[in-house]
């Protein structure tokens, strides 16, 4: 190893180490001075603090001084500006005015380096009025520091950071008022300040106030001016900047290219961004990723899916690999267009080259799997390795898309992006039960049995619903879908509730999604009734539902104005009717409640024999009453259509005495030898008085 003679050496090879941001380099740098028994001095100390400066090793730094000032080495104003610079590089503000904090006690003087880093790092933090409080201080010195065109940029980007586009300028102007000539990144600065307004007409005026003070602009301040042009909707404009730029001598480069694509983008002109590709590809410019990404999503929008993919071609043939933005961005024209099978061809693709689903790639893909699965499209022709390789065309075509959304879904979860409530939502809706409708009751029973919530006749036999088994996801949902709210629970994507106290169980569906909010209503169900069947007292449940307020018309005139739940609060009404359960209050005045007693009554309900309606299945080898009535209303219809006087029933007249507090028809009055003889009693509403004697 070579051996250094003098202290300046081990200072000129620390600066190596401190410019490539090799702490590790630079701390044996020093434990070989120290083995060679000389010892560090200010500059060498200052050099390694700015090493970890540079590399963001801010505790690091501040363990460094201490060791300084243990060997009674004195800091100096560049010690503590590299101190202060490292917790601006760390986005650390109260370390950094910890750091000039200290510098103050020491007696050491600020200089203008030390002020304008500071308040480059207020501006880092987007903290304006710190940045002023500094501005102030630099003023009130006994002798006071005047700020420069490098004080007013770090002022201008706090401002804009901050929001304060308003205070921005001021500062700008303040700056040509004290004759201050600004530097390229200065004048920038104002630009950007100009961009979140739309202010064109300023953003001109400054490039005219950068020309007067002779200021040769840069590329970043013509990409500055474009991104104005465009927050002013001016894509005119944003070309003259590029034409204008050219005539000043200054050749385009990928930043300013850049900036013009997403304009272009941005204002949804897919044909304008078509034309700057081919400008781009003759300038022989290499175009970054964020401008194929940007002429992607313009096209896009523009629903030209099949020249986005063409441009994908053409970004890799440049060399250059698509990221996460890129098939984000695909992959969500592909669910707008239902093209589920190219988004399954895309997302292999990225998973091929190493990239990760993220959550935006996850939401598009399960949206797709749901629609195909609504929709009862065909199988998917991509298979997922999960599935059996040797024959997948004898699983259906609904489990194959639901294997696709479930595998994505952990997927995505594995990479370290969780997914949303209204992606797990979609999830969820690829796991619920189809319902039949009663349009496949083809029978009049079967009709009003539907309607009624029992079972068809036996020659459509459904599984009831009746027992409401959890293992089955109460007939609604896969049971998977419970299981899955419980750990979206656990990862916090979804609420999670206290089974164990008795307070009641609040739920907040107001921002829910349809399928979200019921698999939340059953999976607290769930745990009411293993707490219930565990022997535990049973909580009440509170439901809150968002309600759209609506303005109609009165019959009688005038405006009424009325609350009206969303599909979320009739979706959870509707599982509830379907549970056979009876809430307190309604989803249109946003709160419906299940008391105790109710719950309680839920969890033990009557067996199916003893569940019996004026409407129930006769049973087989008896008269129907059913079939009876029936008929009656069948005569009723035709004799309205008809326009004739309907015919009389003598059932009638029994069916008017009915005993419907028990669920069943006195079958001794309506089937027994003596119902001639049985007293007749007649209500109001007996049909007797329409007989024609």
């Amino acid at each position: 190893m070579r051996i250094y003679s003098t202290l300046q050496h081990y200072t000129m090879l620390l600066g190596v180490c401190s410019h490539f941001k090799d702490v590790d380099g630079g701390l044996r740098v020093l434990a070989l001075l120290e083995s060679r028994g000389f010892k560090a001095d200010c500059m060498f100390y200052t050099t390694l603090i700015s090493a970890c400066a540079k590399a963001g090793k801010v505790d690091l730094l501040f363990q460094i001084f201490h060791e300084m000032e243990l060997h009674d080495v004195e800091a100096n104003v560049r010690t503590f500006g590299a101190m202060i610079d490292g917790c601006a590089r760390a986005g650390q503000l109260p370390k950094a005015f910890g750091a000039y904090g200290i510098m103050m006690s020491k007696g050491v003087k600020a200089d203008r380096v030390i002020f304008n880093t500071l308040v480059n790092a207020c501006s880092r933090a987007g903290a304006v009025q710190r940045a002023f409080d500094v501005l102030s201080d630099m003023k009130s010195e006994a002798t006071p520091v005047k700020p420069d065109h490098v004080t007013y940029g770090a002022l201008i980007s706090a401002c804009a950071r901050g929001g304060e586009v308003d205070r921005a300028l001021e500062v700008y102007q303040s700056m040509r008022k004290d004759n201050v000539k600004g530097s390229p990144a200065c004048f920038t600065a104002a630009v950007h300040a100009c961009s979140q307004k739309g202010d064109l007409d300023y953003a001109l005026s400054v490039y005219e106030d950068l020309k007067k003070d002779g200021v040769k602009p840069d590329e970043v301040f013509f990409s500055a001016l474009i991104d104005v042009a465009g927050h002013s909707k001016d894509i005119d404009k944003a070309f003259s900047i590029l034409d204008n730029m050219k005539k000043s001598g200054i050749k385009p480069g990928a930043v300013v290219y850049s900036s013009l694509m997403g304009v272009c983008s941005n204002l949804g002109d897919w044909e304008k961004a078509l034309e700057l590709y081919k400008v781009i590809r003759s300038s022989r410019v290499r175009p970054t990723v964020s401008t194929f990404n940007a002429l992607m999503t313009a096209l896009c929008e523009g629903t030209q899916l099949d020249k986005a993919l063409s441009i994908l071609k053409d970004l890799k043939k440049t060399g250059t690999m698509p990221n996460q933005i890129s098939y984000s961005i695909l992959l969500q024209a592909c669910e707008k267009e239902a093209n589920a099978d190219m988004a399954l061809d895309l997302f292999m693709n990225a998973r091929a080259e190493g990239i990760k689903p993220n959550v935006i790639i996850c939401d598009s893909i399960i949206g797709l799997c749901l629609q195909q699965i609504q929709t009862s499209a065909a199988a998917p022709q991509i298979s997922l390795t999960m599935l059996p390789p040797a024959d997948s065309s004898n699983i259906p075509a609904k489990d194959q898309w639901l294997t696709w959304a479930l595998a994505i879904y952990r997927q995505t979860i594995e990479a370290g992006a969780l997914p949303t409530i209204e992606t797990l939502s979609r999830l969820l809706g690829c796991l619920r039960k189809p319902e039949i409708s009663a349009s496949t009751a083809t029978s009049f029973e079967d009709r009003v049995l539907t309607f009624f919530g029992q079972p068809p006749s036996p020659h459509q036999t459904p599984a009831p619903v009746a027992t409401f088994d959890v293992l089955d996801g109460f007939g609604i949902y896969d049971p998977r879908a419970l299981s899955l709210f419980e750990e979206a629970s656990a990862l916090k994507i979804a609420p999670t509730f206290n089974f164990v106290t008795l307070q009641p169980i609040h739920i907040s569906a107001e921002s829910m999604p349809v399928f979200a909010a019921e698999v939340c209503l059953l999976t607290v169900l769930k745990g009411i009734k293993q707490r219930h069947a565990a022997g535990a007292r049973v909580p009440a449940v509170t439901i809150k539902l968002h309600v759209d307020r609506k303005e109609t018309y009165r019959p009688k005139g005038g405006m009424i104005s009325m609350t009206v739940a969303d599909k979320t609060g009739q979706a959870v009404a509707a599982v509830l009717r379907r549970l056979h359960l009876k809430p307190q209050g309604y989803a249109s005045a946003g709160e419906i409640r299940l008391t105790v007693i109710e719950i309680q009554k839920w969890l033990q309900p009557k067996p199916l024999s003893a569940m019996k309606t004026p409407f129930a299945v006769p049973e087989k080898g008896h008269n129907s009453q059913y079939s009876v009535l029936a008929k009656t209303i069948a005569d009723q219809q035709r004799a309205i259509r008809m326009g004739t006087l309907p015919p009389h029933h003598e059932a009638l007249d029994m069916l008017t005495d009915m005993d419907m507090r028990h669920g069943h028809f006195h079958h001794d009055d309506f089937m027994g030898s003596d119902t001639a003889t049985a007293p007749k009693r007649y209500t109001k509403g007996s049909r007797r008085r329409f007989s024609s004697s």
